[in-house]
């Protein structure tokens, strides 16, 4: 069984009082997809934290899915000693991101703590990769920040991650070949670009009603909570999936 965890449902200003980007998919090993900067809150909250994760997943580098990262970093340093380091699968560029957020944040002691407790491993779209516990496909998005998909497998289950992107039929077709999608949802009645609209997720061709989950959601898309049926659900902070 693989069991995912919606951390943060949110979009970048925690519309509803939602926690920005970030989940937990616990199977044979635990990964982190995505790491918004409500992340560790959210892991304390499921009594979880650093020491639990076996590798970290990001989508793409907007602050809302990666600011996290920093503060796991200085958590680390002053209080949880990991000494393990944790791979890093992300977009190409992520490496030199998070060490400059933390030369501009931290001491160079912390700073320098990035590269001892992490391990980049940085790709583009179109690639897979074997991870702890399984493996990830990168899929094309259409978003800035070096934005992709992604197709994760975890054991025997596949579970597809949109992050943010503009609506793509095709990737999200890929993404459908899975047993769960989560896809971003910005917006109903209107559009933002480079991000996706209810209107658009409802005309997706979805003949084995594989279940898709509303996330990065605005006021717009929590007003419409009536008006959303199966196959798609909207999703929540805290959310918890058994993956049978």
């Amino acid at each position: 069984m693989v069991k995912l965890t919606f951390l943060g449902t949110g979009n970048a200003f925690g519309i509803g009082g939602r926690r920005q980007s970030s989940y937990l998919i616990e199977g044979s090993r635990t990964l982190l997809l995505d790491c918004g900067p409500s992340t560790i809150p959210a892991l304390r909250g499921k009594n979880k934290s650093f020491l639990d994760i076996d590798a970290i997943l990001l989508s793409h580098l907007h602050p809302d899915h990666y600011l996290g990262i920093p503060q796991l970093v200085i958590e680390n340093y002053y209080v949880l000693k990991r000494k393990k380091p944790v791979p890093v699968y992300c977009p190409i560029g992520t490496k030199e991101k998070i060490n400059e957020v933390a030369s501009v944040l931290y001491t160079p002691e912390v700073a320098d703590h990035v590269n001892q407790i992490l391990i980049f491993h940085e790709f583009g779209t179109d690639e897979k990769r074997d991870i702890p516990g399984g493996s990830v496909t990168t899929i094309k998005a259409d978003h800035s920040d070096c934005a992709r998909m992604q197709l994760i497998q975890m054991d025997d289950k596949r579970i597809g991650y949109t992050g943010d992107s503009a609506f793509l039929a095709e990737s999200l077709n890929k993404l459908l070949r899975g047993d769960i999608v989560i896809t971003e949802a910005s917006s109903s009645g209107y559009s933002i670009p480079h991000h996706t609209t209810l209107e658009e997720l409802l005309t997706i061709e979805n003949p084995d009603d594989v279940p898709v989950y509303l996330t990065h959601v605005g006021q717009t898309i929590i007003d419409k909570a009536d008006e959303i049926f199966p196959p798609l659900y909207l999703s929540y902070d805290d959310l918890e999936i058994d993956l049978q």
